[in-house]
C-alpha cells in the first residue's frame, strides 16, 4: 500500500496522517488485534480520548483514525 500526503505543515500534522495510514493499513490486512505508538503524544492521547480529538485543525484525522481502530479488538 502506498499513501502519498501533501500539506503536512507540521510534525504533529505528519503524526496524525501517519497514524491514520497505518490504522487504515492495518484494517486492509484484516488483523484481529492493533498496537498503536507514536513519538507524539499528543496525537496518542487525541486518539485515545473522543472528546479532544474533536478539537483543533487536526480533528478530522482523529476522529477518523478513531473510527477505523474501533473495529479492532481492545
Amino acid at each position: 500500500m502506498v499513501s502519498r500526503e501533501y500539506g503536512i505543515g507540521s510534525a504533529l500534522h505528519a503524526e496524525a496522517v501517519v497514524a491514520r495510514v497505518a490504522s487504515v493499513f492495518a484494517q486492509r490486512w484484516h488483523e484481529g488485534q492493533v498496537q498503536m505508538e507514536g513519538d507524539a503524544l499528543l496525537v496518542v492521547a487525541a486518539i485515545q480520548n473522543t472528546g479532544s480529538a474533536l478539537h483543533g485543525h487536526l480533528g478530522h484525522l482523529f476522529v477518523d483514525t478513531q473510527q477505523i481502530l474501533q473495529g479492532f479488538k481492545q
